[in-house]
């Protein structure tokens, strides 16, 4: 099913020919000029990093934590292969070959992994083709949770919006084109909301965590689900022994086996090298444990964080956030002004020049709220309810709280209020018991 319409291509593509019939439906957000493609594309744009993210840089260099590092060698080849394939999948996209675009995007996430552009752009040659259209919009739910970036953000979420139209899913793509126009106001997202009140938040009642690959996990006792967790086995040299001894590394409290009031929430892995949250209750086989959300770690680990909000029999509501990964952006010393000038948001002409020092650091991604309502005693997870986080300890606004009712998921705040979400998808048979 080929596309007749365009988004916007992150940065460059949306500047090719029209393949499409609506022309409205483009964001009038970065959009250089055709003719000036591949010199945009080898000079990696998508280096750029905005004014609150140089903020953000030098905060951390100055705690120490995640701030300016200087490139090393092997860093330094990453780029630059980063950048080569960056060139290559946009010019196949322009091209219509979306299929050599997919692949090249791939090489740029070999040498950037989980690189907020090169997700959304590989997300996008999936859209232009038709093809694939779940595998675009986990890329994309992935490049959002990695960037904060207002403007790459709205081109995301409208993007988003696109891929769950074309898989009829239109009450969360209008939520994604509501998230498009909050992070950075566009004509393009307002007309596909056409005035109306929306709630921002994403049902899913399909919900499996994209991090670890094993999403549910059965064991006769702690020990043993110790073992069958994902990010445990980092932990061989201090591996527990024990019934108690793993119950209490992977509960983080000072109680026996025995003693552990189920359901529980448990966390699997360690900051930097992975971490995997998951709510564990009593089954029939012993223990049985469902993922709830993870941070996949590396040089920006990201932040995965649950608890239990009620239980209603074998049904439990929990409330957390997710922060997949705190993805790592770059910054230029700026030799124009001398050998020892300022640091700051790398130039085009900065980036693509294999001279200029250039230092990472951890940008920051964007967590998740996540609701999930899971039926501990069949190990299922019956409906997950995602909006960005709002930290409103902080005094943001713009919160939307979750109660688990006798009727589903019952919303307060912003356009939700009164807003009830049953816990089994509509036209589906049964009810949670």
């Amino acid at each position: 099913m080929g596309r007749r319409f365009v988004s916007a291509l992150l940065f460059v593509v949306a500047a090719f020919p029209c393949a499409c019939t609506k022309p409205e439906t483009q964001q009038a957000l970065l959009s250089p000029d055709a003719s000036s493609i591949t010199a945009t594309a080898a000079s990696g744009s998508a280096a750029a990093v905005d004014a609150g993210a140089q903020k953000t840089a030098h905060a951390a260099h100055d705690n120490d934590d995640g701030g300016l590092r200087a490139e090393t060698a092997d860093e330094a080849e990453d780029r630059r292969r980063y950048r080569s394939a960056m060139t290559n999948g946009r010019i196949a996209t322009i091209q219509r070959r979306y299929n050599a675009a997919v692949g090249a995007f791939d090489g740029a996430l070999a040498a950037k992994k989980n690189d907020p552009r090169a997700l959304a752009e590989k997300a996008y040659a999936r859209l232009m083709s038709g093809k694939e259209l779940d595998l675009a919009r986990s890329d994309l739910e992935m490049a959002a949770a990695n960037t904060k970036d207002p403007r790459l953000l709205s081109q995301i979420w409208f993007n988003l919006g696109m891929v769950e139209d074309e898989l009829h899913e239109s009450d969360n793509a209008q939520v994604d084109y509501w998230m498009a126009d909050h992070v950075f106001p566009s004509p393009a997202a307002r007309s596909k909301l056409k005035g109306k009140k929306i709630c921002p938040v994403r049902t899913d009642y399909t919900f499996k965590s994209a991090f670890p690959e094993k999403t549910r996990v059965q064991a006769p006792g702690w020990l043993a689900l110790w073992k069958e967790l994902p990010a445990t086995t980092w932990d061989d040299d201090n591996a527990p022994k024990t019934d108690d001894e793993a119950c209490k590394a992977l509960t983080g409290k000072d109680v026996a086996a025995a003693a552990v009031t189920f359901p529980v929430i448990i966390t699997a892995g360690h900051g930097g090298a992975g971490r995997a949250a998951f709510v564990v209750g009593k089954s029939d086989t012993g223990l049985g444990a469902v993922a709830l959300g993870a941070d996949v770690g590396g040089r920006c680990p990201g932040d995965v964080a649950f608890e239990i909000v009620r239980t209603r029999g074998a049904i439990v509501h929990v409330n957390g956030r997710e922060t997949p990964e705190g993805g790592y952006s770059y910054m230029c010393t700026h030799v124009d002004a001398g050998a020892d000038g300022p640091v700051g948001p790398c130039t085009d002409a900065e980036f693509a020049n294999d001279g200029t020092p250039v230092q990472s650091f951890c940008a920051g991604g964007a967590a998740t709220e996540r609701d999930v309502v899971i039926d501990v005693q069949r190990g299922t997870v019956l409906v997950a309810l995602e909006r960005p986080y709002v930290d409103s300890k902080a005094g943001a606004k713009g919160t939307v709280t979750v109660a688990l009712g006798d009727r589903g998921l019952t919303l307060t705040g912003l356009d939700c209020t009164g807003t009830t979400i049953p816990l089994v998808a509509p036209g589906d048979a049964g009810a949670p018991h």
